[in-house]
């Protein structure tokens, strides 16, 4: 009887540690439990030689409508760690039971000459159960679980640094031998313009000389057919008016010649005084 009560115990512990083995592989992997807001502890290990420069991380949801921290953006929650040192992120409570999925990694952007960046990516789980009792698992790329959230940065000096020449070169074009050559001046003398005023010309006189006319009466004769001055041949009547008519052409071409004077020079004095 006490042997059967014996072998009854064994068989009672046994699926005991059985049912206990059975949990402990079906469970999640926890990094954190909380009946609270759960927490987020990132770490950076810094290696440097006296230079504690700042980086940058950011933790960004997988899912939309996931709960955020506070002063978060539309890219996630971002802030830095100088130096050696952790932050802990506090996530704003759940109200609904569920499982929350983000990515949490360090924002390089441009690299520095001399540094050496982590450049890990952490996948990180919140269950949220009844009661809203949440457990928070962080994962590496690789799918296993990760102890902690660690990045790791380091300095090492080096790049290099171009210094500019003390004394650059000058652009200036090298000095030349040609001679100088002054510009022509553009100023030219004053010219007096022409006269236009010409001289008064007095017109001719357009008055004729009297001439005299000639003598119609014949001188008287004596009856011998002699003048009183004992002439032989007297002057017959043909005589005297060839003489006559000779006198009137004589006067008729005096007068037409100083009549053409008068309007040629008429006409040049009243062109010039037109011209004025």
């Amino acid at each position: 009887m006490e042997r059967k009560l014996g072998t009854n115990a064994k068989k009672a512990f046994c699926m005991a540690a059985a049912m206990i083995m059975l949990l402990i592989v079906c469970a999640p992997p926890v990094a954190d439990a909380a009946a609270g807001p759960p927490r987020i502890t990132v770490n950076q290990v810094f290696t440097t030689s006296g230079r504690p420069d700042a980086f940058t991380y950011r933790l960004e949801p997988l899912e939309t409508g996931s709960p955020m921290p506070e002063g978060s953006t539309e890219e996630g929650y971002t802030f830095t760690i100088t130096g050696t040192d952790s932050v802990t992120i506090e996530m704003t409570p759940y109200s609904r039971e569920g499982v929350y999925r983000y990515k949490l990694y360090q924002v390089i952007g441009a690299a520095k000459t001399g540094y050496t960046y982590d450049k890990k990516v952490y996948t990180v789980e919140i269950h949220v159960y009844e009661e809203l009792y949440i457990i928070v698992v962080v994962y590496n790329e690789d799918g296993t679980k990760a102890g902690a959230v660690t990045f790791r940065n380091s300095y090492s000096g080096g790049g290099t640094t171009i210094t500019p020449p003390t004394d650059p070169p000058t652009t200036d074009p090298p000095p030349t031998d040609k001679p100088t050559i002054c510009p022509p001046t553009t100023e030219l003398p004053e010219i007096e313009p022409p006269t236009t005023e010409l001289p008064e010309i007095e017109p001719p006189a357009t008055e004729l000389p009297e001439i005299e006319p000639p003598l119609t009466e014949l001188p008287p004769t004596d009856s011998a057919g002699g003048g009183k001055d004992g002439s032989v041949s007297p002057k017959t009547s043909d005589e005297t008016n060839y003489e006559l008519f000779y006198w009137l052409f004589v006067s008729s071409a005096v007068v037409t010649l100083v009549a053409a004077v008068c309007l040629i020079v008429g006409g040049l004095y009243g062109r010039r005084r037109r011209q004025k």
